[in-house]
């Protein structure tokens, strides 16, 4: 279940809890929804194992985790009958993920969830941007290569350089400046075969080479009939 509406759900159950003149354990559920209203797109599974990953470690003062904990199985009882079953698997999940901190503040326990849970977008987000330059940067050494490889054909010496230099590039695993699928890019770009034909980084290599030494070959050809060919 999303958090939003089991946010909703609660802000109900509080407001029954008001009318009954329950204000300790009105306060004690209003506390937890900045948890819901601030995660509306997550699931409330997401956001207990969030809570259980949490370090408490001020010594903040109000109504514990205790008093919801104690709350819960009425509730689950209470919706047996009338509720979606994700309701009450959701109460489960939230009792489980709050019994290592019953004796810490609820307020506590919802801000470090809060803080873990940005904290954590932050470095999704850092990923998602180094995967991005990293990309940038691998279509930029494409094209590059792609223009070297055409720029040095039929050169004996220059275009076999150039080649161990790709293969240079693909040294380091996941840290290398090219990978395997970027140099089946520059096998594409060069020499037009199509990327099904290209299922490995050796043959990416030697549809390169191919290309160049067909026109060697065609040269030497050329010069041992007299005949001039253009590349």
């Amino acid at each position: 279940m999303k958090a939003k509406e089991f946010g909703q759900f609660i802000e109900t159950f509080i407001t029954l809890l008001n009318d009954v003149g329950a204000d300790e354990s009105t306060k004690a559920w209003e506390q937890t929804l900045p948890l819901f209203e601030q995660n509306p797109e997550a699931t409330v599974v997401q956001l207990t194992k969030a809570i259980s990953k949490i370090s408490p470690t001020s010594e903040v003062t109000g109504i514990q985790a205790a008093k919801l904990i104690s709350m819960i199985p009425s509730l689950i009882s209470f919706l047996q009958k009338p509720a979606k079953k994700a309701y009450i698997i959701d109460c489960e999940k939230l009792k489980t993920a709050l019994l290592p901190f019953e004796n810490i503040a609820i307020s506590e326990i919802v801000q470090s969830t809060l803080n873990d849970i940005k904290f954590e977008e932050q470095k999704k987000l850092q990923k998602e941007l180094e995967k991005q330059q990293k990309q940038q940067k691998e279509a930029a050494l494409i094209n590059h290569y792609v223009s070297k490889l055409e720029s040095s054909l039929g050169n004996a010496e220059k275009f076999p350089a150039i080649v161990e230099e790709i293969k240079e590039k693909n040294k380091g695993g996941k840290n290398a400046e090219l990978s395997v699928a970027a140099i089946k890019k520059i096998a594409h770009e060069f020499t037009r075969a199509l990327m099904s034909e290209l299922n490995s980084k050796a043959k990416a290599l030697a549809a390169i080479n191919y290309r160049h030494e067909t026109l060697m070959i065609g040269r030497a050809k050329s010069q041992a009939t007299g005949d001039r060919t253009a590349a």
